[in-house]
């Protein structure tokens, strides 16, 4: 039997100290180099206090690499307001184009989201984390909400893809669209987390967007 959701009483400046130490040690030293020991260390707290609040040390790395995220749903919901997005294309591009900044920003954080072994967990994750911070979806549109709460990528994208795609072609086609789509990003974030600053954002970003575009015109085998 699964844990039961966190009850948001629960949350509380320990978490929250947890979370702050954990994504400080991801950005300093890298996700593969946190450990117990030092999130206590750079938290001053014991290490038991973090089974008080976390299961383990991985479902407080998927908490703290959501967090790491919370500027893009902020940016989102400032670009849905600001750019009047009334076309589901125009949803579609300006959300990989944010999602990308951050992405490729925090690379190691978002592989360990969607692409790592604990992957499984994110559902869990994701939806405790808005159950308890909903205000970080305060003016987003049903759309895009319901793109930012689901665990998969490979969801997310098809949840915006389908309102393009769903009159101009079969399911199958639109299925390997997006395979496609999310393969590639999968391939700019692994050149990314292996050159590191060799590799530039801005750069990654544009060739992202440019796939994104072009697999949409690709013809119907």
């Amino acid at each position: 039997m699964g844990r039961p959701p966190l009850d948001k009483k629960a949350v509380s400046q320990v978490s929250i100290c947890l979370i702050q130490a954990t994504q400080d040690l991801i950005l300093t030293e890298g996700l593969e180099s946190v450990t117990i020991r030092k999130i206590a260390q750079k938290s001053g707290l014991n290490s038991a206090t973090l089974y008080k609040h976390f299961k383990d040390l991985d479902e407080l790395l998927l908490f703290a690499c959501v967090d790491l995220f919370k500027a893009y749903v902020f940016d989102l919901v400032q670009s849905s307001k600001l750019n009047n997005l009334s076309t589901p294309m125009d949803i579609y591009i300006v959300s990989w184009e944010l999602f990308c900044r951050y992405a490729f920003q925090y690379s190691e954080g978002i592989n360990h989201l969607f692409f790592s072994k604990h992957s499984h967990r994110l559902g869990y994750v994701v939806k405790t984390y808005y159950d308890l911070f909903p205000e970080q979806l305060e003016g987003m549109s049903d759309s895009l909400q319901t793109m930012v709460r689901t665990s998969s990528l490979y969801q997310r994208n098809m949840d915006v893809l389908r309102p393009i795609m769903q009159e101009k072609m079969s399911a199958n086609h639109m299925q390997l669209i997006n395979d496609l789509t999310v393969s590639y990003f999968r391939m700019l974030l692994n050149e990314k987390i292996d050159y590191k600053d060799k590799i530039d954002n801005d750069t990654q970003t544009k060739r992202m967007l440019r796939i994104c575009k072009l697999l949409l015109t690709l013809p119907a085998p």
